[in-house]
């Protein structure tokens, strides 16, 4: 069973935001993943915190952020792995911190949603 947008909107923490679909980030996953910038500060932390929500089965591509980032899990479930390592099940209320420039992919698992 896949989740439609509404039931999406209706499990998470933040509004969906926009389809990356609609956006240049679109080839860094495979299928319906929303990202909404909660924070986008340069200072004084430099620092953004970005709601990402995927839908049942999506994955993102293999990438890294320049800076450190703390992934959360709010619902649902799915595979983290950092690269050259096992992949990991993340599931609700885990965080991981990923270092600068590790190199990460991430895929959901369940009918259900992440957010980080």
């Amino acid at each position: 069973m896949k989740l439609d947008e509404k039931q999406i909107k209706e499990t998470g923490l933040f509004d969906l935001g926009q389809n990356v679909k609609t956006t240049s980030l679109n080839e860094n996953f495979n299928d319906d993943v929303w990202l909404n910038m909660i924070l986008a500060d340069k200072q004084p932390l430099d620092t953004q915190i970005v709601n990402v929500t995927f839908a049942n089965k999506s994955r993102s591509n293999w990438h890294y952020h320049s800076s450190a980032q703390i992934l959360i899990a709010v619902a649902g479930e799915g595979l983290y792995c950092e690269e050259n390592k096992k992949p990991q099940i993340l599931q609700k209320e885990m965080v991981i911190n990923i270092p600068p420039k590790q190199n990460i992919d991430m895929e959901l698992l369940m009918t259900a949603i992440l957010r980080n």
